[in-house]
């Protein structure tokens, strides 16, 4: 009997073979629920039903959905990769705009050190609970496979 070689990512399982089990229309169903769960999650909406609101005010989340009644933190410290992705995206965004515009307009060091301070200072904040719930409708649909 051949042996059927296996890959597994996240609990979706493909065989080599096309022999029973989970295949490539599974994986295609995580991303078609994927995009919208992380969508809703950046407009500040659940990420599961898509109509509560994640926030009670511009910095306090709140527990539940109020449409659908999800936990928005169902574990302390789930929002870390949230803080990960928005600083490496504000980072990622700083040196290309510092190079941008130093190759434009080179501008004295002081000017490009105190612009793109005050962006990121700006920046960061404002966007964090965009990034926050795309997080979390990440989370959401990597626990929805089976």
């Amino acid at each position: 009997m051949p042996e059927q070689q296996t890959s597994c990512h996240k609990g979706l399982i493909t065989l080599a073979n096309g022999a029973s089990g989970r295949g490539r229309s599974d994986l295609g169903d995580f991303y078609n629920q994927l995009l919208p769960a992380m969508w809703a999650g950046a407009r500040l909406r659940c990420p599961v039903c898509g109509k509560g609101r994640m926030y009670a005010s511009l910095t306090r989340l709140n527990e539940q959905c109020p449409a659908c009644g999800i936990r928005f933190e169902p574990e302390q410290g789930t929002f870390s990769g949230a803080l990960m992705l928005a600083m490496g995206i504000t980072g990622l965004l700083v040196a290309l705009g510092a190079l941008s515009v130093e190759l434009l307009f080179h501008p004295p060091a002081e000017v490009q050190l105190w612009l793109w301070i005050l962006f990121a200072c700006l920046f960061l904040p404002l966007t964090y609970p965009s990034f926050k719930g795309a997080w979390l409708g990440f989370m959401y649909t990597l626990k929805r496979m089976p």
